[in-house]
């Protein structure tokens, strides 16, 4: 996988939120961030045009972490967990090119349940802190056991 590095800014950090109305761009505190704001709306209109859709993308399990951990220790499954925020490029990114990549998708299916968490809302907050995630994204692994067993921080391609 390839690695690149991206833990948060001090402004970031700051939990500084980014203004997601093109039109407040010009009151908005963090400029570059609102600039990716409307950056993201265009793409995201353009994308909505396509015709061609992904062929497969990552499942992610719909529960809350305490269901996740239940169903993984029933379902003798391991699990990934991928730890976002809101602000962060490179989740984006992931979210559109990795996780919709049919090989990830159909590895993922096939030996893992999925889960993704915003470490800035409810239980993200707390599986942040609780397994030291100091960049995003960052994408845990862990036994069926719930047992942490590595991490890989920053955009993976899906390589």
């Amino acid at each position: 996988m390839a690695m690149h590095h991206h833990a948060p800014s001090h402004e970031a950090t700051a939990k500084a939120k980014c203004t997601q109305k093109a039109q407040d761009c010009a009151l908005a505190t963090k400029k570059s961030c609102c600039m990716q704001a409307q950056n993201d709306q265009v793409a995201y209109a353009s994308l909505q045009g396509a015709t061609t859709l992904p062929t497969a993308e990552v499942k992610f399990f719909a529960g809350t972490w305490k269901e996740l951990l239940a169903k993984a220790e029933k379902d003798k499954k391991p699990f990934w967990v991928d730890v976002y925020t809101t602000w962060c490029g490179p989740c984006k990114i992931m979210a559109k090119n990795t996780f919709t990549d049919e090989t990830v998708a159909t590895a993922s299916s096939k030996s893992f349940l999925a889960y993704k968490i915003d470490a800035e809302q409810s239980d993200g907050i707390k599986v942040a802190s609780d397994y030291n995630v100091k960049a995003y994204p960052t994408i845990l692994f862990f036994g069926a056991d719930g047992k942490l067993l590595g991490r890989e921080e920053g955009l993976q391609d899906p390589d």
